[in-house]
């Protein structure tokens, strides 16, 4: 009975619906030549949207930092950069942890850990893509909520997406002389992030937040799609796609 309220829960969403209403789409059009159309939407949506897939395609990008644990350091870092991205607001407009909330939440423990000196927040919203946001002020309010005093905090307004983040950070590194650097991003972001740092000669050690591919069991529901298994895969395509544009 469980297993059967849950099978009915996933197609009752809306993922579940339009992958329910394209199995039904295609058995009604059975008898016509438009059936072979639907039914290659079917196996797209179904391979696109199913948490098998959804997991091996975010897997691929975080399985290289898997062993790394952030907090076991032989010696603290002169800076810690950490990549926008990690906040969001409420309605009144007050910043707040968002979905890859993680990054900023390591940053604010190796602090207090005394494993970094200095914590850098950066990044700035997208004129006409977003609404206009100070992401490192974000970033720096949430800190300072968690302890983190604002002299141990550097902003870095300006940056608008990860390469802008890149050049800033190496700039800023040899202004100030920085010799041990490391960097906080989400797992899945830090390949294409250290394809750019590589690319624009900056050297950090890689510092992984925010793993997001949780193993998916052999149960045979995760063939229905959701909306977990779409963010894998959307997630996954962003991040290669970056890579390839060099973004």
């Amino acid at each position: 009975m469980l297993v059967f309220q849950k099978a009915v829960a996933l197609l009752l969403m809306p993922a579940g619906l339009v992958w329910l209403s394209l199995i039904i789409a295609c058995w009604l059009m059975r008898a016509r030549r438009e059936k072979y159309i639907v039914g290659t939407i079917l196996v797209v949506f179904t391979l696109m949207g199913n948490s098998w897939i959804g997991f091996w395609a975010i897997r691929s990008l975080e399985s290289p930092f898997v062993g790394i644990d952030p907090l076991v350091v032989h010696e603290p870092y002169d800076a810690i950069l950490v990549l926008s991205g990690g906040s969001s607001l409420t309605p009144a407009g007050n910043p707040q942890l968002g979905a890859p909330g993680d990054r900023i939440r390591l940053g604010a423990a190796l602090y207090q850990a005394n494993l970094a000196r200095i914590l850098v927040a950066s990044g700035s919203g997208i004129e006409g893509f977003t609404p206009m946001r100070e992401l490192g002020a974000e970033t720096t309010k949430l800190w300072q909520q968690l302890g983190v005093p604002s002299e141990m905090i550097v902003e870095l307004p300006g940056p608008r997406n990860t390469r802008e983040e890149v050049l800033a950070y190496r700039e800023l590194i040899r202004e100030r002389g920085w010799s041990r650097v490391g960097l906080v991003t989400s797992a899945w972001h830090l390949r294409r992030v250290l394809a750019l740092c590589e690319q624009n000669d900056l050297v950090v050690d890689p510092l992984p937040a925010d793993f997001v591919s949780n193993p998916a069991t052999a149960w045979f529901l995760w063939l229905v799609p959701t909306i977990d298994g779409l963010y894998g895969t959307q997630r996954a395509m962003w991040e290669y796609a970056g890579s390839f544009i060099g973004r």
